[in-house]
């Protein structure tokens, strides 16, 4: 009887083995090129979800099958008491960056940015 348990638990093992059980991550980055601090609103909730100081940059993750909120619904920043949206780049499917104040950086290829002050 106990080798029948043994037998069925090593055929579970092996089994579970031929499995990809990790979620895939994707990541999003935030980066600020105001020339000030700024605060970081969800679209949906108008509620603050972080601020960024100038000049900083944030990098999150996000589990790709649950989809990605911050694409669907981007989020907004306040810059100076002004409402602003950032610049989105798409560097892969699940590879995101936002870009506030992007008058403030210049490309220097496709997929990069550079502060310009």
């Amino acid at each position: 009887m106990n080798s029948k348990y043994i037998f069925i638990f090593c055929c579970f093992l092996l089994s579970s083995c031929c499995f990809n059980l990790e979620q895939k991550m994707g990541a999003i980055a935030y980066e600020n090129n105001c020339l000030s601090n700024i605060d970081i609103y969800d679209t949906n909730t108008l509620k603050n979800v972080f601020s960024l100081k100038k000049h900083e940059s944030k990098i999150g993750t996000f589990i790709i099958e649950q989809g990605n909120h911050a694409i669907d619904n981007p989020p907004f920043f306040i810059d100076n008491g002004i409402k602003k949206y950032f610049l989105l780049k798409m560097y892969s499917n699940h590879r995101y960056k936002f870009i506030a104040c992007p008058e403030y950086a210049s490309p220097i290829d496709d997929s990069n940015w550079i502060k310009a002050n």
